[in-house]
């Protein structure tokens, strides 16, 4: 209930108050009686009503992606005998890139032993890591005289917003960019001869990676197959990410950043190529790596780059070789922030 509307029913009774007290009236005296025991049923009422009812964070997906709406839900449960007339949620935001925080405000009704689920919806044009935090619960009386608010504890959930996969890019300082799988396609030498290459495409067997799986036309067959890669220990690409920051870096370099690394690693998903995506954490100084062969994996690693956060000083070069250097590797390509894209191997 607004303010003005409380100032009304202190009015009300302000009055009656005063009406009792300078004349002898039996009914005013009895109106002042009641108010009086009806602002402590309903200061008690929403006392209790505040110790009964129960909240929780609910976040459907951890993923989303840029510009899609998002929808948190709040679940309500009510597991008393008395109905609550209004609750009133507030919900805190935070764009943990921006260290930026808005409020989300709702309300609900409940009966008694009843449940409900109060919705809100977000949009983020950016990528990177949001912390919902349910921040209040509030229960007020009929009246909206009183209110109790409701402990919470832990009710904190983070989604990362990724970038969604663009159908076609160009990559700043690469010419015609091909990838691994695309020279091996062209090629008809035996199977066997190169690790790298791809001989024919034959119906799944059991035994075969799943990365290997030729999905696009698996579709169109209506069946799963495969790609015969050769009998040597297949190899892996590597994209290098180098978060060095150069100075003057913004927000929108690091979007288009993480569309180039998006875009790499999509593109090398759909050619059936499992690789490996390694960037430096400036937070622990340890070196990330995650293996990208299914769809569910090029999500989480898109969910873990997100929250990454760029550096000044760092070789990413001289990292991966120290704690990998004794790997044999398809290709390495190196993406920067700068937007430069070199392939190394």
């Amino acid at each position: 209930m607004k303010v003005k509307n409380k100032c009304y029913i202190a009015g009300v009774f302000l009055v009656t108050l005063l009406i009792a007290v300078t004349h002898r009236n039996q009914f005013a005296r009895f109106l002042v009686g009641f108010e009086l025991l009806l602002f402590a049923v309903l200061f008690f009422q929403a006392r209790y009503l505040g110790k009964q009812m129960q909240a929780q964070l609910l976040i459907p997906e951890p993923f989303a992606g840029k510009d899609e709406e998002v929808k948190i839900n709040v679940k309500l449960r009510n597991p008393g005998w008395m109905p609550v007339p209004e609750i009133r949620v507030k919900l805190s935001v935070e764009d943990r890139f921006a260290k930026k925080t808005t409020q989300l405000t709702g309300s609900a009704m409940l009966d008694s032993r009843g449940e409900a689920v109060l919705g809100f919806r977000i949009t983020s044009a950016y990528c990177g890591a949001i912390a919902f935090h349910l921040e209040e619960v509030e229960v007020r009386d009929y009246l909206g005289i009183f209110s109790s608010r409701m402990e919470l504890t832990g009710q904190t959930q983070e989604i990362s917003v990724i970038p969604g996969r663009a159908e076609e890019i160009r990559f700043p300082g690469v010419g015609q960019q091909t990838f691994a799988g695309e020279e091996a396609r062209d090629s008809g030498s035996r199977a066997g001869d190169d690790p790298s290459e791809i001989y024919d495409i034959r119906a799944f067997r059991q035994g075969d990676t799943i990365h290997r799986i030729h999905w696009n036309m698996s579709a169109k067959m209506d069946e799963l197959l495969v790609r015969d890669l050769g009998e040597q220990e297949e190899q892996m690409t590597v994209l290098l990410l180098d978060l060095r920051s150069r100075g003057n870096f913004s927000r929108n370099d690091w979007e288009i950043f993480l569309e180039h690394v998006a875009a790499m690693s999509g593109k090398l998903l759909e050619e059936a190529c499992g690789h490996y995506v390694v960037w430096l954490d400036a937070a622990s100084g340890e070196l990330i790596r995650m293996q990208v062969e299914q769809e569910e994996e090029y999500r989480v690693m898109l969910a873990a780059l997100v929250r990454a956060v760029p550096y000044e000083n760092g070789q990413i070069e001289t990292y991966y070789k120290e704690k990998f250097g004794d790997e044999t590797l398809k290709e390495v390509i190196r993406i920067s922030l700068a937007g430069e894209i070199v392939r190394e191997r």
